[in-house]
């Protein structure tokens, strides 16, 4: 709340200033206003609302829950390149950034899969498959959720989730965004994106793409990559009510992985890197060695991904909202390597392996969601339920690891990958969720929330031998029936203060 008061002084005229003793004043005039905070004011972001924390609407600070937002103001300002990059910056989040699982997310004591990644508050799949080097120029925002979150997006959200909101059409907006950058390693970005409206004030847009390319990871030789991002969006306002969103992603990343230095005997190192791996058999880092790639030539690392969306919001009236998103998304995966490096102390030479594994991954799915913004008796009350469905097929038709060849430690011959045999691997997943959530004004200054969520989870796993057999001992198939829920109480101290 804002106030201005108008104090009166004294108006003087060309015939006043020869009297100065007869002033004319104004009256004393009292504004009062609310003054709308801007999005994202402050550090915290409190007065935001966070879509994948909540499904109500709210804002941070009617949440029960430990939240941050990183905007994409926040990304710039700091200089976070990439999607990694600017969750690291988020407080008590840990990011790992190695080839078999990019993007691998660490909080509370969880990492991994029991840390949910979300793509516009969807998920598409277990983290250690969906999250993949990604440039933040697409991304609006970064929601973080710290704590359990399974009652919104399923079983196994133990640790939190991680959303990332791509920019999207936004009414009243328009205008086109630049940015170009230079630097070490030869690392060249490119961000381009523009929005407003087509033709009609009832048809918004919003494309953005990005590119990103190095010729090399912190220096470490032979480790180039190459990310680029597009992101696509309409809006159509079909009634004051009524509006319908038709979007279109896709993603591709490419790179040759780094795999490490091996530690090698404390004999063997003429230039050992002390204070910083300490074995107790007396193995350490050789310096002559560091930055090496023992990687082959023909190393990769690499998706691409796809998704389309389409999302309807109706109003039937002032206290009713229905929505409903449809989606569809599709990856390829793959990563070929010599991914494991050990010192030979018999040949003083370097043993690595060979890895080969591909992933071909698509889901469809649809969440309907009722919310109710109406009162129960004179108190405030917000209430939302629906069902939440998802197919995923999942294939992976190849895997191979094996022990091939040896390599000097510090001229290593790249060599070629030159696999073997590979044995394929199948997942049908079908998920149907119910799930309901609610707020509960008792006074205005205490506001009481709870959720739940029912899933029904149908698995059948398919392994094959080498020669396309079926391994009839490691497939199987099982249902799942995952029950959470949460419960949490805000109360308002003061207008800065909420417990």
């Amino acid at each position: 709340m804002c106030v201005y008061v108008l104090l009166p002084f004294p108006v003087l005229g060309a015939e006043d200033e020869r009297r100065e003793e007869e002033p004319s004043t104004v009256p004393e005039v009292l504004v009062q206003g609310q003054r709308p905070l801007p999005k994202g004011t402050g550090s915290l972001s409190l007065q935001e609302e966070s879509q994948g924390s909540s499904r109500l609407g709210l804002t941070l600070r009617e949440i029960p829950a430990s939240i941050n937002i990183i905007s994409q103001q926040t990304m710039q300002e700091l200089g976070l390149r990439t999607v990694s990059k600017a969750i690291q910056a988020a407080p008590c989040v840990t990011v790992s950034d190695h080839p078999v699982s990019p993007g691998a997310f660490s909080m509370r004591g969880f990492s991994g899969n029991q840390v949910r990644v979300l793509f516009d508050g969807l998920s598409l799949g277990l983290t250690g498959f969906v999250t993949r080097p990604r440039d933040s120029w697409n991304l609006d925002r970064i929601e973080i959720l710290k704590g359990p979150a399974s009652v919104l997006y399923g079983e196994g959200a133990v640790a939190g989730m991680v959303n990332l909101v791509t920019k999207r059409p936004y009414r009243g907006t328009s205008g086109t965004d630049v940015s170009i950058s230079y630097g070490s390693f030869n690392t060249v970005r490119a961000g381009l994106g523009s929005g407003g409206t087509l033709g009609t004030d009832k048809l918004h847009y919003r494309i953005d793409g990005s590119y990103q390319n190095a010729d090399s990871v912190m220096g470490v030789e032979r480790t180039p990559y190459t990310l680029y991002n597009l992101t696509s969006g309409l809006l159509y306002d079909v009634s004051s009510r009524l509006n319908v969103e038709l979007s279109f992603d896709i993603a591709h990343d490419q790179s040759k992985p780094y795999w490490g230095t091996p530690l090698a005997p404390k004999s063997f190192s003429t230039d050992p890197k002390n204070g910083v791996v300490s074995t107790r058999d007396g193995r350490t880092i050789d310096d002559r060695m560091l930055r090496k790639n023992f990687n082959v030539q023909d190393a990769d690392m690499s998706a691409l991904t796809t998704w389309t969306k389409l999302k309807v919001a109706w109003q039937p009236t002032d206290f009713i909202d229905v929505r409903n998103q449809s989606y569809y998304y599709t990856a390829k995966r793959e990563w070929m390597s010599a991914e494991t490096y050990t010192f030979n102390t018999g040949t003083a030479l370097i043993d690595r392996d060979r890895f080969q594994v591909e992933h071909e991954q698509w889901v469809t799915g649809d969440r309907l969601e009722l919310q109710v913004n109406h009162p129960i008796g004179r108190f405030r009350n917000r209430f939302v339920s629906g069902i939440d469905f998802n197919y995923t097929n999942f294939n992976r038709p190849s895997f191979f690891r094996g022990d091939v060849d040896s390599v000097d430690p510090f001229n290593p011959v790249q060599g070629r990958f030159n696999g073997g045999a590979t044995a394929r691997q199948t997942a049908m997943i079908t998920d149907t969720a119910f799930f309901a959530e609610e707020q509960f004004t008792v006074i205005e200054s205490l506001k009481i929330l709870a959720g739940i969520r029912y899933d029904l989870v149908h698995l059948e796993r398919e392994r094959f031998h080498t020669a396309g057999v079926l391994n009839p001992t490691t497939s199987f198939s099982q249902n799942f029936y995952p029950l959470t829920w949460r419960a949490g109480v805000v109360y308002e101290v003061l207008p800065q203060i909420t417990l």
